[in-house]
């Protein structure tokens, strides 16, 4: 349409020719022997070039064209200087419909289009050539993994088919970050049998869901689960290396702690206080570069959180000179926050649990008395409850539990109570005292709650091999009559992962497997969105340590 607009309002003399003379022109070069004439072929040529650029299939093809018609339009002021077309040409006057300096622009704009197509093609291919060694090294590894498997499984028949389970559970889970962290502990479990490369392939799946999951603090996250469970399989140089691509220098300094922790279950100990010792200088190097109350106590939660770490650790001493970093705790006594609160009502909360596994009891007991005095002034009913849960927890947890009891029977909040009852029964059975947990457990005077309390007590049971107690609590449980039966079914799931776990490591594969079905069942009937996730995590992670203890077991 462009060339027949600019050849209708072009005064360009034409005598008359065969048709095709314009084509056999364009083709061959054979221009007329007479100056105007051979000009105006040649402004013909480049309109033609130009109308062929718009319809053009990429923009190198049109970039192409339009440098044609620019060459065409070039040689008529070279070659015919003498041509009244050149002339107007060089004064970039307009011809008809056709302007010189839109030709300039145009190309200049198809140089761009043309370099962008230039750089889109690159990264394709570059990305297809990523995607193509991906594939092949995945190739490779399903490859490996199918010999490894051929050489463990006809032998450890159990195991094989308790982790198949478990990728059988986990592929039900959402693309989550519930689903990161069981995917990896299930990925660790390979490792620990003995089948590298199908843990490298979960591992492989696990870093590509983190990659994917949106926003960055959850992406560190899900590569703290990835460390985890590395660590878990004895993978350390892979776990480290996974830490290296946390962008937080604090979700990084935690997950270092988690792989000593594991480096120290390993009886690795020099590596263990080396790496605590890591995650601790980052943590304190962090602080330097903050000076408000919240990003404070970001470091400082932190940093109590990884001497509990040592402390259960056995590096008691450590523990304590990084205790001695938190002298600014008290920084936030003069903030009405009730997030600042309940960070110190944390921290102090940590430093009481660590001292008191340091076996610094009265030290311990005003740790625990500040956490509480911090708490009751926390305004909001809800951050206040939650505070004090905390705080008994973490009393619990050292062993303190008359002094949480004490603290339970001040309390006039019969709720409040009954959840404060519950944490102390959570503790006392994760502690193995199961008579004690039981007795608190039946002084809750919710059925909701006293029903979730022996749940909790009915999985610490399993864990410590009691089957037999185990399922006896959880009828006890199952047997109340509740208002809300839909009440943190969680619980339930949990201790029925926990009672299958169990049972697989005494023997008894068939009974694991269908107790696991049945858990699976309840956790798909939950009827919300992050639940089922949480409880197919916990059945996913029950399986994996189940096939992990069946075969050091065999």
């Amino acid at each position: 349409m462009l060339l027949a607009v600019v050849l209708a309002t072009t005064h360009i003399q034409f005598d008359d020719r065969p048709p095709g003379f314009l084509a056999s022109a364009y083709a061959q070069d054979d221009l007329p022997s007479d100056t105007n004439e051979a000009a105006n072929v040649l402004f013909v040529r480049a309109l033609q070039a130009i109308a062929d650029a718009d319809i053009a299939g990429t923009a190198a093809a049109r970039l192409a064209l339009l440098q044609q018609a620019q060459t065409d339009l070039d040689r008529i002021v070279r070659d015919y200087p003498g041509a009244d077309l050149a002339v107007q040409i060089i004064s970039q006057q307009r011809i008809g419909a056709f302007d010189p300096r839109e030709l300039i622009r145009d190309i200049r704009s198809a140089e761009r289009a043309a370099a962008r197509e230039i750089r889109r093609a690159e990264r394709e291919a570059a990305r297809q050539a990523q995607d193509a060694a991906i594939e092949a090294e995945r190739a490779q590894g399903f490859a490996a993994a199918e010999l490894e498997r051929a050489a463990i499984c006809p032998d450890r028949p159990d195991p094989c088919a308790l982790l198949a389970d478990a990728m059988a559970t986990v592929e039900r889970m959402p693309r989550e970050i519930y689903r990161i962290r069981a995917l990896s502990q299930v990925a660790g479990a390979h490792a620990t049998i003995g089948l590298v490369a199908a843990a490298g392939l979960a591992f492989a799946d696990a870093e590509q869901l983190a990659d994917e999951i949106p926003g960055y603090h959850w992406r560190d996250n899900g590569r703290w689960s990835i460390a985890i469970g590395q660590a878990e399989g004895g993978l350390f140089e892979e776990a480290r290396a996974t830490t290296g691509e946390i962008n937080d220098d604090l979700v990084r300094a935690l997950a270092l702690s988690s792989i000593a922790s594991r480096l120290a279950g390993a009886d690795d100990l020099e590596q263990a206080e080396a790496t605590f010792a890591e995650a601790v200088n980052l943590v304190v190097g962090v602080s330097e570069a903050w000076d408000n109350p919240e990003d404070t106590h970001k470091w400082l939660r932190d940093l109590s959180h990884i001497a509990v770490e040592q402390a259960r650790s056995g590096f008691v001493e450590s523990a304590q000179l990084a205790l001695a970093h938190l002298s600014g705790v008290e920084v936030v006594t003069a903030h009405g926050d009730a997030l600042l609160y309940l960070s110190q009502v944390q921290v102090l909360a940590d430093i009481g649990l660590a001292t008191a596994i340091a076996g610094l009891a009265d030290e311990a007991s005003e740790a625990f008395t500040d956490a509480l005095t911090a708490a009751l002034v926390i305004d909001d009913d809800g951050d206040r409850r939650f505070a004090l849960i905390r705080i008994v927890h973490a009393q619990a947890d050292a062993g303190f539990f008359e002094d949480a009891r004490a603290w339970v029977a001040e309390t006039v909040d019969a709720d409040l109570r009954d959840q404060l009852l519950r944490a102390i029964a959570a503790n006392q059975a994760h502690a193995s005292l199961f008579d004690d947990a039981l007795t608190t457990a039946g002084a809750i005077a919710s059925p909701e709650v006293r029903r979730s309390a022996l749940w909790t007590v009915a999985g610490a049971q399993a864990n410590a091999d009691l089957l037999t107690d185990a399922l006896e609590t959880l009828a006890e449980a199952d047997a109340l009559t509740v208002t809300h039966e839909a009440e943190r079914p969680g619980g339930r799931i949990w201790a029925l992962a926990r009672i299958a776990r169990a049972e697989a490591a005494a023997g008894h594969i068939d009974e694991a497997r269908r107790r696991f079905a049945d858990a699976m069942v309840g956790a798909e009937a939950v009827d919300d969105d992050i639940r089922p996730g949480y409880a197919l995590e916990y059945i996913a992670e029950a399986q994996a340590e189940a096939a992990a203890s069946v075969f050091r077991a065999d």
